[in-house]
Protein backbone atom coordinates (compact mmCIF):
# COMPACT_ATOMS: atom_id res chain seq x y z
CA UNK A 1 0.00 0.00 0.00
CA UNK A 2 1.17 3.33 -0.61
CA UNK A 3 0.30 6.51 0.88
CA UNK A 4 -0.59 9.68 -1.34
CA UNK A 5 -0.44 12.85 0.45
CA UNK A 6 -2.08 16.09 -1.20
CA UNK A 7 0.98 18.04 -0.43
CA UNK A 8 1.87 17.85 -3.86
CA UNK A 9 -1.15 19.97 -4.98
CA UNK A 10 0.60 23.12 -3.62
CA UNK A 11 3.51 22.71 -5.80
CA UNK A 12 1.89 21.87 -9.33
CA UNK A 13 0.19 25.80 -9.62
CA UNK A 14 -1.69 24.59 -12.75
CA UNK A 15 -3.50 21.67 -11.42
CA UNK A 16 -7.14 21.99 -11.23
CA UNK A 17 -10.15 19.99 -9.81
CA UNK A 18 -12.43 19.41 -12.85
CA UNK A 19 -14.12 16.62 -10.94
CA UNK A 20 -17.12 18.83 -10.43
CA UNK A 21 -18.31 21.91 -12.73
CA UNK A 22 -19.46 24.60 -11.45
CA UNK A 23 -23.27 25.50 -11.08
CA UNK A 24 -23.18 28.52 -13.31
CA UNK A 25 -21.74 26.07 -16.27
CA UNK A 26 -24.39 23.41 -15.52
CA UNK A 27 -27.38 25.61 -15.59
CA UNK A 28 -25.81 27.07 -18.94
CA UNK A 29 -25.76 23.49 -20.09
CA UNK A 30 -29.07 22.70 -19.30
CA UNK A 31 -30.38 25.79 -21.07
CA UNK A 32 -29.10 24.45 -23.93
CA UNK A 33 -30.34 21.36 -23.82
CA UNK A 34 -33.89 22.91 -23.13
CA UNK A 35 -33.56 25.44 -26.37
CA UNK A 36 -32.66 21.65 -28.28
CA UNK A 37 -36.03 20.08 -26.45
CA UNK A 38 -37.82 22.87 -27.89
CA UNK A 39 -36.23 22.76 -31.14
CA UNK A 40 -37.34 18.84 -31.22
CA UNK A 41 -40.82 19.61 -29.90
CA UNK A 42 -41.05 22.38 -32.53
CA UNK A 43 -40.24 20.44 -35.79
CA UNK A 44 -42.04 17.88 -34.34
CA UNK A 45 -45.19 19.01 -34.78
CA UNK A 46 -47.03 16.30 -32.65
CA UNK A 47 -50.80 16.56 -31.26
CA UNK A 48 -49.65 16.81 -27.57
CA UNK A 49 -51.34 19.30 -25.11
CA UNK A 50 -50.17 19.81 -21.47
CA UNK A 51 -53.16 17.20 -20.60
CA UNK A 52 -51.83 15.49 -17.24
CA UNK A 53 -49.09 17.40 -16.87
CA UNK A 54 -48.00 19.75 -14.23
CA UNK A 55 -45.20 20.94 -13.06
CA UNK A 56 -44.41 23.21 -10.76
CA UNK A 57 -41.47 25.86 -10.44
CA UNK A 58 -39.68 23.56 -8.38
CA UNK A 59 -40.13 20.75 -10.56
CA UNK A 60 -39.70 22.44 -13.91
CA UNK A 61 -35.86 23.90 -12.55
CA UNK A 62 -34.83 19.41 -12.43
CA UNK A 63 -37.13 18.30 -14.94
CA UNK A 64 -34.95 16.17 -17.78
CA UNK A 65 -35.22 18.10 -20.84
CA UNK A 66 -36.68 14.53 -22.42
CA UNK A 67 -39.49 14.10 -20.30
CA UNK A 68 -41.27 17.06 -21.14
CA UNK A 69 -44.07 16.74 -23.67
CA UNK A 70 -45.40 20.39 -24.32
CA UNK A 71 -43.56 23.00 -25.53
CA UNK A 72 -45.46 25.60 -23.04
CA UNK A 73 -43.17 23.73 -20.50
CA UNK A 74 -40.00 23.99 -21.72
CA UNK A 75 -40.36 27.90 -22.72
CA UNK A 76 -41.66 28.16 -19.09
CA UNK A 77 -38.08 26.47 -17.54
CA UNK A 78 -36.34 27.74 -20.41
CA UNK A 79 -37.62 31.25 -18.63
CA UNK A 80 -36.52 30.12 -14.92
CA UNK A 81 -32.70 29.27 -16.57
CA UNK A 82 -32.84 32.34 -17.07
CA UNK A 83 -33.99 33.96 -14.51
CA UNK A 84 -31.49 31.81 -12.29
CA UNK A 85 -28.51 32.55 -14.59
CA UNK A 86 -29.29 36.21 -13.93
CA UNK A 87 -30.20 36.45 -10.39
CA UNK A 88 -27.82 33.96 -8.33
CA UNK A 89 -24.58 34.52 -10.72
CA UNK A 90 -25.10 37.37 -12.75
CA UNK A 91 -24.96 35.93 -16.40
CA UNK A 92 -26.80 37.95 -19.06
CA UNK A 93 -27.85 35.25 -21.80
CA UNK A 94 -28.97 36.29 -24.95
CA UNK A 95 -30.49 39.71 -25.65
CA UNK A 96 -30.89 40.64 -21.73
CA UNK A 97 -28.85 43.86 -21.01
CA UNK A 98 -27.34 44.24 -17.82
CA UNK A 99 -29.30 46.27 -15.88
CA UNK A 100 -27.84 49.42 -14.67
CA UNK A 101 -27.94 50.46 -10.65
CA UNK A 102 -29.64 53.83 -10.75
CA UNK A 103 -26.56 56.51 -9.91
CA UNK A 104 -26.25 57.58 -6.22
CA UNK A 105 -26.31 61.09 -5.64
CA UNK A 106 -23.21 61.04 -3.32
CA UNK A 107 -22.39 64.16 -1.47
CA UNK A 108 -18.96 63.06 0.23
CA UNK A 109 -16.59 65.55 0.45
CA UNK A 110 -18.91 68.52 0.48
CA UNK A 111 -19.01 70.92 3.39
CA UNK A 112 -21.98 71.71 5.81
CA UNK A 113 -22.46 75.45 5.53
CA UNK A 114 -24.64 77.36 8.30
CA UNK A 115 -27.66 77.88 5.77
CA UNK A 116 -27.90 73.93 5.31
CA UNK A 117 -28.19 73.52 8.80
CA UNK A 118 -30.89 76.25 8.98
CA UNK A 119 -33.05 74.74 6.37
CA UNK A 120 -32.27 71.70 7.67
CA UNK A 121 -33.74 72.97 10.82
CA UNK A 122 -36.92 75.06 9.20
CA UNK A 123 -38.22 71.29 7.71
CA UNK A 124 -38.05 69.45 10.92
CA UNK A 125 -41.26 70.19 13.00
CA UNK A 126 -41.45 69.48 16.37
CA UNK A 127 -43.73 67.01 17.62
CA UNK A 128 -46.55 68.50 20.36
CA UNK A 129 -47.22 66.05 23.03
CA UNK A 130 -50.46 66.22 24.94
Amino acid sequence: MGYFSNLAAQYVPNDHDHSYTPPEKQLLWRLEDLENRLHELTTQRTGRRDEGEYFSDDNLRCVLPEHFLSASNVCKAIDLAISDLRDRYGIYVGDQPAQEQPEVDEITGMQVTFFDILALQSQCVPLNAA
